[in-house]
């Protein structure tokens, strides 16, 4: 049995002298009226015993050895001693209702869920309510701070303040440290509760503070203020939220908390099972954070099912007491990988790998980019250059002590990694280095975009140019140079030289020339011409260390994190992708061959700094504008000798009335494609989710999707189509001028009746178009010309041929 500790309480010097508390009978709303409300209310208040900590903080310590790569990690250890009686649990939740509130009553539900649970006067929620416009029940007054007790069915208004910013860290701050000193338990767990975006954009984003959200430096600030209250560390943080199961937050949490519950993916919107949550606890008090995440999963996953969100969804529970490890192993293989990508083909294989592995939410540019990618995926995607790929997995599968995951995705391990699959500017690379959890990784990163933005300078794409032309693979010690706008190759171990044919498409022996190799300076493929260093990572003595710097805001009794202010990535602003990349170049230029396939052939160099070949494709409108249909990955691709050429069966998804849908690419794997099509649904933008199964050919409309906001929170909700509905697809027009200029084109309106069943067949009779895009290892592509192709009454697809 553990002891039990009484706390002096100290002053918080925002909180107000004396709080009503107002209760209430019971949760339903049809009970909440104005003869509930008590007539002497009872009171909440803190005291000024104890002294504020403004000093000596305990936070987490962590380094890593340039030389050696070994991490040392040391986390705030606490007492240990009961902060309130055995059994009990208080579970705080930070409830932001944002528009999941104001929209749809979602914030409320949830409470209306607590107060459903079975009765016990050991368990009790403590709910803070705020960062919605309205509420769906009168009572929660949308311009204030509340704060309300449920508990055996019934709600209590404990605490009424001014409005406060849910994204501010303070304001959690404030919450939790009045929470832990009026409310302390044996066992206490956190629910930060609404949308998330992953580990740049965090989670609980304030609609009426122009969604502020707070990052994940900002959480790790009010969860180390409050642990100046705390002897005990929380059982659990969760996130009902999306998007936020990664190993930054685990690092983070695993200061303060037994275990972590979060989603790699998008949650649904009906969210976790309140209900459920508290007949758990009220039934099995002595029960462990990790005992109770199997439950949170298992409900959540049955609410998914319930609702046919389930495909999707993932949840897991991490032994934060083992993260450590996770983050050890990782650290290893990033030093393995960022040594490995010196070399320009081990680096682009690499980038390729890991852009084509599970990733989260959304990550193309209809719906936007969470850049969130399955840790034990991308491990595994590196693995030919890392010899501890598989000590992540082993570290993740022992962390993780029980997760659920849907069928889209089966191998999700339960921990996600931010990896910028398209990068969001300099102030992105700034957050992720405040949270990044290996100075390797980060410099990984780094490498690609700080060599992009030398690249796309006016010298830097001269020196493109000339690197191209004149490159040396350090593997074969094979020189390849450009002579009199002919490709020639010179194989040192042999001493001989040979010539591109481009007619036989072959490297043909010189027997006798005058060439002379030794005549021009070579990019080496194992060489970073960009001249990149990571020096600025690391201090005099080569050492690392976790940025664990905080002020003290004496007014408000909270501490902030202060984030490492560099101007060290202004150089990511400056990277716009041109299309006509410097870095792409040809053996064999595009075009059709004898069979009337349409290919190419990379150089060397090219196919070394080639990230990624895709096709698209697009429908003729006129004479001198096109439609996009979208990307393609029917491309037969031969990464060993650099050919590429067109599969595209002339196949393509169309609403029932013939329109071919524009479609893009969200996931795929061997067993189905996922697809998102911008369409207007009853006048609004959005997104239609499309599940093409691979095995039958089959169609599947998941819903509609908003997408990724402009500021980064990922949209819960998956809309089911009704009858009714009015959808109106979207595409991007060009025009065929010399500024391939942009535009934006409706399609004719489709009303829904019943079920709607999409086609997956040959497109109908008429002139199409086709591009390669060929991207570089920098962020840049190469579109190709685009080339004509027509669809015949028989549904065979042909190119035509330019005279």
């Amino acid at each position: 049995m553990k002891e039990l500790k009484v706390y002096g309480k100290k002053l918080l010097a925002t909180a107000l002298a004396g709080v009503m508390a107002l209760s209430l009978c019971a949760c339903d709303e049809e009970d909440w009226d104005d003869e509930g409300w008590e007539d002497e209310p009872t009171e909440t208040s803190t005291d000024d015993t104890g002294a504020v900590r403004a000093a000596n903080v305990n936070a987490m310590q962590m380094s890593v050895n340039k030389d050696t790569g070994e991490m040392s990690i040391s986390r705030p250890q606490l007492s240990g001693e009961a902060m309130g009686a055995e059994g009990t649990w208080t579970i705080f939740v930070y409830l932001c209702g944002s528009d999941l509130e104001s929209d749809g009553g979602a914030g409320f539900a949830d409470i209306e869920e607590m107060c459903s649970a079975k009765y016990s006067d050991s368990v009790k929620f403590v709910v803070q309510t705020g960062g919605a416009s309205q509420w769906s029940y009168d009572e929660i007054n949308p311009n204030m701070t509340q704060r309300f007790v449920v508990e055996n069915g019934n709600i209590t208004n404990v605490y009424e303040g001014s409005d406060a910013n849910m994204g501010d860290p303070n304001t959690l701050a404030e919450f939790l440290t009045w929470g832990v000193q009026n409310y302390a338990a044996d066992n206490m767990g956190l629910i930060l509760w609404n949308h998330g975006g992953g580990s740049i954009t965090g989670v609980c984003f304030d609609e009426k503070n122009d969604s502020d959200s707070l990052s994940l430096r900002e959480v790790d600030s009010a969860l180390l203020t409050a642990q100046q209250y705390m002897t005990e560390k929380w059982e659990f943080v969760g996130f009902d939220a999306c998007l936020m199961g990664s190993v930054e937050a685990a690092n983070i949490l695993a200061n303060y908390a037994k275990y972590m519950y979060g989603s790699e993916e998008v949650e649904p919107g009906a969210g976790w099972n309140y209900t459920e949550i508290g007949n758990f606890l009220a039934g099995n008090p002595s029960a462990s954070g990790a005992e109770l995440g199997q439950v949170v999963c298992d409900s959540f996953y049955q609410g998914c099912i319930d609702a046919g969100d389930y495909d999707c969804c993932t949840l897991a529970v991490t032994d934060l007491s083992k993260i450590d490890q996770v983050m050890q192993s990782f650290n290893s293989f990033a030093k393995d990988i960022y040594d490995a990508g010196g070399d320009a083909d081990s680096l682009s294989t690499m980038i390729r790998n890991i852009e084509s592995a599970e990733n989260f939410g959304s990550n193309n540019d209809n719906e936007g980019y969470t850049n969130m990618v399955d840790l034990v995926a991308l491990a595994e995607s590196c693995g030919s250059y890392s010899s501890n790929a598989d000590a992540v997995r082993s570290a993740v599968e022992s962390a993780i002590v029980y997760k659920i995951h849907g069928s889209d995705h089966p191998d999700a391990c339960g921990l996600s990694v931010y990896f910028p699959i398209k990068l969001g500017g300099s102030q992105e690379l700034q957050i992720f280095n405040d949270i990044c959890v290996s100075p390797f990784y980060m410099s990984f990163i780094e490498r690609r975009d700080f060599s992009a933005s030398i690249y796309y300078s006016d010298e830097g794409s001269q020196t493109a140019d000339q690197e191209s032309n004149y490159y040396q693979d350090a593997s074969s010690g094979v020189s390849y140079f450009v002579e009199d706008g002919e490709n020639y190759c010179y194989d040192q171990s042999s001493e001989t030289y040979y010539h591109y044919n481009a007619n036989t498409e072959e490297w043909e022996e010189v027997s006798d020339s005058n060439l002379d190799a030794d005549q021009y300076e070579y990019c080496s493929s194992d060489q970073t011409c960009s001249g990149y260093s990571d020096d600025s990572y690391y201090d005099d003595e080569g050492c690392w260390n976790w940025n664990c710097d905080y002020d003290y805001d004496q007014s408000s009794g909270c501490y902030r994190s202060i984030p490492n202010q560099t101007n060290q990535y202004s150089y990511a602003d400056n990277v716009e992708p041109t299309g006509e990349s410097k870095h792409i170049k040809f053996l064999r230029e595009p075009s059709l061959d004898d069979e009337g396939i349409f290919r190419f052939t990379l150089t060397k160099y090219s196919l070394d700094h080639c990230a990624d070949v895709y096709a698209m494709v697009y429908m003729v409108l006129s004479d001198d504008e096109v439609l996009l249909l979208g990307d393609t990955y029917d491309v037969e691709c031969d990464w060993k000798n650099g050919k590429f050429a067109d599969m595209f069966d002339g196949y393509w998804i169309s609403l029932p009335d013939g329109q071919n849908l524009s479609m893009t690419i969200v996931d795929k794997n061997e067993d189905f494609v996922i697809y998102t099509s911008p369409i207007l649904l009853n006048g609004e933008e959005t997104n239609l989710r499309i599940h093409q199964s691979l095995e039958d050919g089959s169609i599947t409309v998941i819903g509609t999707w908003d997408g990724i906001d402009g500021n980064g929170a990922a949209s819960r909700d998956f809309t089911k189509l009704k009858d009714g509905d009015k959808i109106v697809p979207l595409y991007t027009s060009y025009m065929l001028d010399d500024d391939f200029t942009e535009g934006l084109y409706e399609g004719e309106e489709f009303v829904v009746s019943g079920d709607l069943e999409l086609d997956y067949a040959l497109m109908y009779e008429g002139d199409f178009m086709y591009a390669f895009v060929i991207e570089d290892v920098y962020r840049d592509y190469m579109l190709t010309d685009l080339t004509v192709f027509g669809v015949d009454e028989n549904g065979d697809v042909y190119f035509y041929v330019e005279e």
